[in-house]
């Protein structure tokens, strides 16, 4: 169905203004106090590498907070703001039955008045909804570089009135249009490390597993998967997935990751990748740490700098920091699943 057709919607695209079915997830109240202080801004952007729970965590959070939300699924079709705005237009809909009137569609007339007509478009969402509501853009990473979304998105925050937060949640930071943004402190960025799992967390996640009818989790399981994956949120719930079908730890005690852990990676990273760029990793993982000029010479491919970049800054397992040059790092289990 085009956007500007009069057709029922189908209940897949629906499905793009749905937000998440929650099962049992555990309660994270330092988080959800952290997401307190920061939906003070106008915007709050979650960044954070795959499997680090940012979509259950901001659900959650809605849920408990009990916050009128419009939830978008980002696409890469989204990347037509005509769609955007099409399907958002849909979202305010199902959110404010009583306003018959649909809001405006972005048609080729008002492209030159890209600007204008955005902040009136956010200007009429904003009197429609009641407040305080949340807007959350999920999987905000799929918007192409070179997307007019960026800019719609910058000059939206400019027209939501005060009681509506705009949530991003993204496996990259926030895109350079919103700099002037972050300058203005009108914008608050959680990255990967809060979201984290703490010991208690972890625990608190064994126990709850535990109530589910499996063997109850140990002390050596939880010193083994605290070993294996730290606080990263999908590592920890696939090998206590593992241990708990395997009855047990000892699986986990030999010292392999389970087969699971390694699909994960797979499909998440490596499967994503040309096969060239597939081969450098691998090559280049006997390396501890590594700058661009340590690959080269090792792989004998030139570009890999620019693979362990780009990596870095979409936070797939893979970690830069800045001495005399870039030295990048890949995360253990990541290096391990290369080797």
């Amino acid at each position: 169905m085009s956007p500007g057709s009069n057709a029922r919607p189908s209940p897949a695209r629906l499905a793009k203004l749905t937000p998440p079915r929650l099962p049992a997830v555990l309660a994270r109240p330092r988080l959800f106090r952290l997401l307190d202080r920061a939906s003070k801004h106008a915007v709050v952007w979650i960044t954070a590498p795959p499997g680090y729970g940012k979509t259950t965590l901001v659900a959650s959070y809605l849920k408990a907070r009990k916050l009128k939300t419009l939830w978008y699924q980002v696409d890469e079709g989204d990347a037509d703001v005509a769609t955007f705005f099409h399907y958002l237009g849909l979202a305010v809909q199902q959110a404010s039955p009583r306003s018959r009137t649909p809001l405006p569609k972005l048609t080729p007339e008002y492209l030159p008045g890209l600007p204008t007509f955005t902040r009136n478009f956010f200007q009429e969402l904003g009197r429609r909804l009641p407040t305080p509501a949340v807007l959350v853009l999920d999987n905000y990473q799929l918007v192409p570089s070179d997307s007019k979304l960026h800019d719609v998105v910058a000059y939206a925050i400019e027209a939501l009135p005060p009681g509506i937060t705009l949530v991003a949640l993204s496996r990259v930071g926030p895109p350079a249009s919103l700099a002037r943004a972050q300058a203005n402190r009108i914008m608050d960025v959680v990255a990967k490390e809060p979201l984290e799992l703490t010991t208690a967390e972890t625990r608190a996640l064994m126990q709850l597993y535990g109530k589910a009818g499996k063997e109850p989790p140990n002390r050596t399981l939880l010193t083994h998967v605290q070993r294996k994956v730290g606080g990263w949120v999908a590592g920890v719930m696939l090998l206590l997935r593992h241990a708990m079908s395997h009855r047990g730890v000892t699986p986990l005690a030999t010292g392999q990751p389970p087969e699971v852990l390694f699909d994960y990676l797979a499909r998440e990273v490596l499967h994503h990748l040309p096969d060239q760029e597939q081969s450098f990793l691998m090559r280049s993982a006997w390396l501890p740490k590594m700058t661009a000029g340590m690959t080269a010479r090792l792989t004998g491919y030139t570009r890999g700098g620019e693979v362990l970049a780009r990596l870095a800054r979409t936070h797939y397992f893979t970690e830069q920091r800045f001495e005399q040059e870039p030295m990048f790092e890949y995360h253990p289990l990541f290096r391990e699943f290369l080797q």
